[in-house]
């Protein structure tokens, strides 16, 4: 797999300027670049479809920003005119200017379409020898042109249009065959798009679109990201992501809002100084201004983290306090409750609570656990938490219940950490363990000490020590319109 990645990205440092079909731009190029390199299911169609076309990784390239430019420009003149002709019969095609609609300044979705629609073309052909045989004679007639700088004659000779003919009558027939198939499997990936994106888009860089500042910014990292998690290796991933959001979805319908969500009410921010970072939010006005004069340097300077930034603190107002949520993710949490998992509400749960946080700007830390502590992750609502959120979603630790090492790793996080002074810590779990007198009259020095507030939600059955150091106790079997508005007016 290096191997491959460290041939694509030679190959494509060579020909990263190198004119295609459809005219792209410095940016383009970069974020081609890093997409592809980090995009395996791209780098086998490369290899495939370079047995039919010139410079596949260009052909490629054009194929992508044809699908997500909304108004695509070709270039004055094209060089390779075997690339030229497939890429015309493919895109005239009415299946595909369909999909184009949908693909149309959507990154991942223009990749899928892209590998997906090329892959089952390329089956097809291998099925025909003969069509295929002649396809690699087009390329390699037209190879021959370019090496002996052939001027190409205006007006070809009647037996070469009949068969460059047959060839595209051909191709169309080919992907007549195919086309449902394409549909249906793009139907199901977009769908998978469209879930995970919402997730972007909830805990995304919604900060820099509310100033205005700049839409359309793709990010390579985020693009690849998003191909992971609905490739067919992953279709688990999909699966979870689309119960733990729809549940989400279902439990912010059931609770009515027990306080305003006034931004002004909750936090006021303070400039600490100036960073460089990519916090669209926070941006110095020079950067605004570069912005407006020079929108490729912007964009360079923000792919790389390096616009000037000013650094900001949030100050909370008393209760409305950073939130620490202990999670738990031993091999019980896995069991049905109704028609989920304990695991699939739980993290439900999580992300309502989250989307609050982030409403509220109010500073959040996941730490799940077992037996021991599998993972500590901060969120930060003046930046871009998805993927954070996609990957908590999707861990999962198998194993006992330790109450005392996450109740002990969150108290160290409020005593340590000067942004999480006076947090809430939510304790969700389904498990039983011995905490005993000593550690529980612990417990409550440090909360008395630390201004701490501790909930739980026991997922079943019932804890007497738990019980003992927190503030606000729930256990239910199930789950219902009163848990879940009660756990969300209390944070």
């Amino acid at each position: 797999m290096m191997n491959n990645i460290w041939m694509m990205d030679n190959i494509l440092d060579c020909t990263l300027f190198q004119k295609g079909i459809i005219k792209t731009d410095y940016i383009d190029n970069k974020n081609y670049k890093r997409i592809c390199n980090t995009t395996g299911k791209l780098q086998d169609v490369s290899k495939t479809i370079s047995e039919i076309v010139i410079s596949p990784e260009i052909f490629l390239r054009d194929v992508i920003y044809y699908l997500y430019k909304v108004k695509p420009e070709k270039e004055d003149e094209i060089e390779n005119k075997n690339n030229e002709k497939i890429f015309d019969t493919i895109t005239n095609l009415e299946d595909v200017k369909e999909i184009k609609q949908q693909c149309q300044l959507n990154m991942p979705k223009t990749i899928v379409a892209t590998y997906t629609i090329l892959d089952k073309i390329m089956k097809e052909i291998k099925k025909d020898k003969e069509l295929e045989e002649k396809l690699i004679q087009q390329k390699n007639d037209d190879i021959n042109q370019i090496i002996n700088q052939v001027k190409r004659e205006t007006q070809k000779n009647d037996g070469n249009n009949r068969e460059e003919d047959e060839i595209n009558t051909k191709l169309e027939e080919i992907y007549n065959n195919v086309s449902k198939e394409i549909k249906k499997e793009l139907q199901q990936q977009f769908e998978e798009i469209d879930t995970i994106e919402n997730i972007i888009n909830t805990f995304g860089k919604q900060a820099g679109k509310e100033a205005g500042i700049y839409e359309g910014l793709i990010d390579p990292d985020k693009v690849t990201k998003i191909i992971e998690y609905i490739s067919h290796n992953n279709s688990f991933a999909y699966q979870k992501i689309k119960k733990i959001t729809d549940l989400a979805g279902r439990m912010k319908l059931t609770y009515k809002e027990g306080r305003k969500d006034k931004v002004n009410d909750v936090a006021r921010e303070e400039y600490k100084g100036i960073v460089l970072g990519d916090d669209l939010s926070n941006l110095l006005p020079y950067e605004v201004n570069l912005l407006k004069k020079n929108k490729k340097e912007f964009t360079v300077k923000y792919l790389n983290k390096e616009l000037a930034v000013y650094e900001v603190e949030t100050k909370h107002n008393i209760g409305y306090g950073p939130i620490i949520l202990c999670i738990d993710e031993s091999s019980s949490m896995k069991e049905r409750m109704a028609d989920y998992t304990k695991e699939i509400w739980a993290k439900a749960l999580m992300m309502l609570i989250l989307q609050r946080a982030y409403k509220q700007k109010r500073k959040f830390a996941v730490i799940q656990f077992t037996s021991h502590i599998g993972g500590i992750t901060h969120f930060d609502p003046r930046k871009d938490n998805s993927l954070k959120i996609l990957n908590v979603v999707l861990r999962h630790y198998n194993g006992g219940t330790n109450f005392r090492e996450p109740i002990d790793k969150a108290i160290e996080i409020i005593k340590s950490e000067k942004v999480y002074k006076r947090a809430d810590i939510i304790f969700i779990t389904d498990g039983e363990d011995t905490l005993g007198r000593e550690y529980i009259e612990k417990i409550k020095e440090e909360k008395k000490k630390h201004n701490i507030r501790f909930i739980t939600m026991l997922i079943g059955g019932d804890s007497e020590e738990l019980r003992q150091i927190s503030d606000q106790y729930m256990n239910s079997d199930f789950v219902d319109e009163q848990i879940v508005s009660k756990i969300v007016k209390m944070i």
